[in-house]
């Protein structure tokens, strides 16, 4: 989900072109990269949230609790803000850093929710033994060609072609 968000991203910008974020501080412009973030983030937070809802996991009210106010803190800290894009500007509220906080911090959910699927445990055990078993058919290898049993198989070849064919 998380690199579908990207492409999502990604597209919007293809599509929409140069943005910006004004307020207070000035103005900057807002590139590519910016946008395909914003985009994985909402992938990770669309991910967290269905995991949220299949595990019936109460933990994301806490995600998006403390991501809602880490938003406000950003806004009181910044103060007003606005998004340009395509020539226009629409104002963004505390309401809006609220909400996008929220989205932030269900995303660091969806991303821990990733990190714990992935059992590395198993993984491990699994690398290992495949790693064993390649070392063992190696290990055979070499003892075979240490053995020289090639030249011998090829010896008793040629010794048993003399033998059928004593012409």
């Amino acid at each position: 989900m998380i690199a579908s968000g990207t492409a999502v991203g990604v597209s919007i910008y293809a599509i929409v072109g140069g943005m910006g974020l004004v307020g207070g501080f000035g103005g900057i412009g807002i590139g590519m990269a910016p946008v395909a973030a914003a985009g994985g983030i909402i992938g990770a937070a669309c991910f967290g949230s269905f995991q949220a809802i299949r595990e019936k996991d109460g933990v994301t009210f806490s995600a998006v609790g403390i991501g809602a106010v880490a938003g406000i803190g950003v806004y009181s800290a910044v103060g007003g803000m606005g998004l340009s894009l395509g020539g226009t500007a629409v104002g963004i509220g505390m309401g809006t850093m609220a909400s996008a906080g929220g989205i932030v911090g269900l995303a660091a959910y969806g991303l821990y929710k990733i990190i714990n699927q992935a059992d590395t445990g198993k993984n491990l055990d699994r690398n290992l033994q495949v790693l064993a078993e390649i070392t063992n058919e190696y290990e055979d290898k070499k003892r075979w060609l240490d053995l020289e049993i090639d030249a011998e198989l090829e010896a008793l070849k040629a010794q048993m072609q003399i033998r059928s064919n004593p012409n």
